[in-house]
């Protein structure tokens, strides 16, 4: 277990879990995968067979850019998948989060509900349940601000949080998730009897190779 000193002052342990944050987005994808199918565009392979390719953001972003009559056919379907994709995000997020709180950081929960009283308040719901209610405490009472979090999940997730990494990790926390769940399941639909396709990108760049390593924040 680590220390860290939160932006509020208050001295906390960081114990590593990421076995679990990895089951945690694991399930998540799941059920994103489930639940919101992403959007897909034919093509022909090597061997001439069509087959579906997944819509990811890169292909998305370039086809708009370079070849906008296609990118105009499936606007419509694209924009609406990337609001929900940026919803199902923030779930994650979320999720981690409350994870964390729950079992990576090792603080005492106050003796006295005074702090809950303050929120009530100010006009905040205050969990009841003992799970929710410690989650909100952390995130809440504890948990300063973006550096905070960025370090708090961090150091949950094993990395090892050095100038360079809290850097890195600062300046991808915007929008970086949403990203990389698009992508990851694009590249899952695109897969079809493992062939690789003639093109696998609408404004005809090579197909890239390998899976999306998935992180919340940090490098890879």
């Amino acid at each position: 277990m680590k220390q860290y000193t939160t932006e509020r002052g208050i001295k906390i342990g960081i114990t590593p879990i990421p076995l679990l944050l990895d089951r945690v987005k694991e399930q998540h994808y799941k059920r994103m995968e489930a639940e919101l199918p992403v959007p897909t565009y034919a093509e022909k392979t090597a061997s001439g067979k069509e087959r579906q390719v997944g819509m990811i953001p890169e292909d998305m972003a370039a086809a708009k850019e370079h070849n906008p009559d296609w990118y105009a056919k499936h606007a419509e379907e694209w924009e609406a998948y990337e609001s929900e994709a940026q919803e199902w995000a923030s779930k994650l997020n979320e999720l981690l989060l409350d994870a964390i709180a729950i079992k990576g950081v090792q603080v005492d929960m106050p003796k006295d509900d005074t702090w809950a009283e303050e929120q009530v308040f100010l006009g905040l719901d205050v969990p009841e349940g003992p799970m929710e209610r410690r989650a909100y405490y952390v995130k809440t009472e504890v948990i300063g601000g973006q550096t905070d979090v960025i370090t708090i999940m961090l150091m949950a997730s094993g990395t090892e949080v050095t100038e360079e990494v809290l850097a890195a990790a600062t300046a991808s926390f915007r929008g970086v998730l949403q990203g990389q769940v698009i992508t990851e399941l694009g590249d899952q639909a695109g897969s079809v009897e493992g062939e690789p396709a003639v093109n696998a990108t609408p404004d005809g760049s090579p197909v890239r190779d390998g899976a999306i390593d998935l992180l919340v924040v940090g490098p890879s």
